[in-house]
């Protein structure tokens, strides 16, 4: 399928993949922003041989606004997709993806996905959490980290931003979508060698940057403002895992970083 014809692909991804599963986790995976789960922390699955694939999420711990390791990643207009997710949303058939997107989230919105239902699943568990000491045995376990009550407005605002952005690009007409998969795609973002020793390479366009380097606790521990590609200093830090993120006018790209 990776190299099939549009025609092709779009004739036969339904055989391969159950087209109301593989709607519901695109939708999963933008309403709740989860970064780290479009290329890794999912299972494809099938009960039967001979039946098309299904999603199975796995170890979304960094939605709703935060990045995986607990970080406030406050971005809500853009789409999270990969290669296949590019090319079923040009699929403008009456029964293809596209359109079947375009209904099941109207459906979902109509109640499952309102603002005020997700926030009250979110209050619920978050009493529930409380009232059974969770978050101080947490923070027995974890010295770093302590409950913070604003994460709940925070969320909400968030929230709220992000369900009126999925309106309008879930509501788009395929002429319009495809006129977005089909332009000149953005320069690639990268940020390497990782495992990295003294330097690191940022690879990027000629606009302005900010690189973002912290350590699992959440410490800045290298922060630059740069333009285009450039190279970066890091032989002065301990070695170890950290938290790289990227941002430009208009991409926000976090990476998982370890240096030797």
């Amino acid at each position: 399928m990776r190299t099939s014809s549009d025609q092709e692909f779009n004739n036969q991804y339904q055989k391969w993949f159950r087209l109301d599963n593989t709607v519901d986790y695109y939708i999963l995976l933008n309403l709740v922003r989860a970064t780290d789960n479009t290329g890794k922390n999912l299972y494809i699955a099938k009960y039967k041989q001979g039946e098309p694939y299904y999603y199975v999420p796995w170890d979304m711990d960094g939605t709703f606004g935060n990045e995986w390791q607990g970080l406030p990643n406050n971005v809500t207009n853009d789409l999270l997709s990969n290669g296949f997710y590019d090319r079923l949303m040009q699929d403008c058939s009456a029964t293809g993806f596209r359109a079947t997107l375009r209904q099941r989230w109207a459906a979902l919105r109509q109640n499952v996905l309102k603002n005020e239902t997700i926030l009250a699943k979110i209050n619920t568990y978050n009493n529930y959490l409380l009232s059974n000491n969770n978050y101080a045995r947490e923070h027995v376990a974890w010295q770093q980290f302590t409950y913070d009550s604003g994460q709940l407005t925070y969320m909400s605002t968030w929230l709220k931003e992000r369900l009126a952005y999925l309106d309008g690009a879930f509501s788009q007409p395929c002429s319009t979508a495809l006129a977005t998969t089909s332009s000149a795609p953005a320069p690639a973002l990268a940020l390497y060698p990782n495992p990295a020793n003294d330097y690191l390479t940022l690879a990027a366009d000629a606009t302005p940057h900010e690189v973002c380097i912290r350590d699992l606790q959440g410490k800045v521990v290298l922060h630059a403002q740069v333009t285009g590609s450039t190279k970066l200093a890091v032989g002065h830090l301990a070695k170890g895992m950290y938290v790289a993120t990227i941002k430009n006018a208009d991409t926000v790209k976090t990476q998982k970083l370890q240096l030797n």
